[in-house]
């Protein structure tokens, strides 16, 4: 039941938002021209890889880190916009659509960040399905983005973010139910919309002080 009502409001919204993914991609290849789409190899529920997708928001030209700075020169103009606004986790849609995510859920890691650098406790948030918006990628955005600067973007996110970012997930995935799922959906789009209209500060979110309450865990 919960599987077809997330695969109907999926497919509703990709066709009520038809007219903004077709303007979005004729920018983005006007901005850098080539493939409009961003895909890469993520983690799932129980470990699962899947390909995810997003909207590019980088030059085709341009490799490097598999973190992104703050002012990451990868990223070209009408990218800082999607990248500000979430539009480009638009194509995400897709992935709801074949059931590799939900709509609320953890956001999903890279491969090698996950073999690597997830300990027991950061593997927990791999007990659920990933998603579009989470705790942690909510904290992410209001907070923990800023920290990342420089060339060592890498370092400063597997030293400081990740356990934070994940942490916050794992508490997210030990109590999630509708009630907070929902919670979680509409936090997040009046995020978008403040930070859209220039609101930079933000109160930490009570996830994060649960963690370094219970976990000892903090930036």
């Amino acid at each position: 039941m919960v599987k077809s009502i997330r695969f109907i409001l999926a497919l509703t919204l990709i066709l009520f938002l038809s007219p903004l993914l077709l303007i979005v991609s004729i920018c983005i290849y006007i901005s850098d021209p080539g493939s409009v789409l961003f895909k890469a190899l993520r983690v799932g529920k129980g470990g699962e890889v899947f390909t995810i997708y997003k909207f590019r928001s980088m030059k085709n030209s341009k490799a490097g880190s598999k973190i992104t700075s703050k002012n990451d020169d990868r990223i070209f103009g009408f990218g800082k916009l999607i990248r500000k606004t979430k539009l480009d986790e638009l194509p995400q849609l897709l992935n709801i659509l074949k059931g590799d995510m939900a709509f609320i859920g953890p956001r999903p890691e890279n491969v090698e960040i996950v073999e690597n650098y997830y300990d027991d406790f950061l593997r927990k948030s791999l007990k659920v399905k990933p998603g579009l918006a989470s705790p942690g990628s909510l904290f992410n955005y209001t907070h923990l983005e800023e920290l990342i600067e420089g060339d060592n973007a890498e370092e400063i996110y597997l030293d400081k973010i990740l356990k934070v970012k994940v942490g916050v997930d794992v508490l997210y995935a030990d109590k999630k139910n509708i009630i907070y799922d929902l919670k979680i959906c509409l936090k997040t789009i009046s995020t978008i919309v403040k930070i859209a209209f220039g609101k930079k500060q933000f109160n930490y979110p009570i996830e994060y002080e649960e963690l370094k309450k219970k976990y000892y865990i903090s930036l």
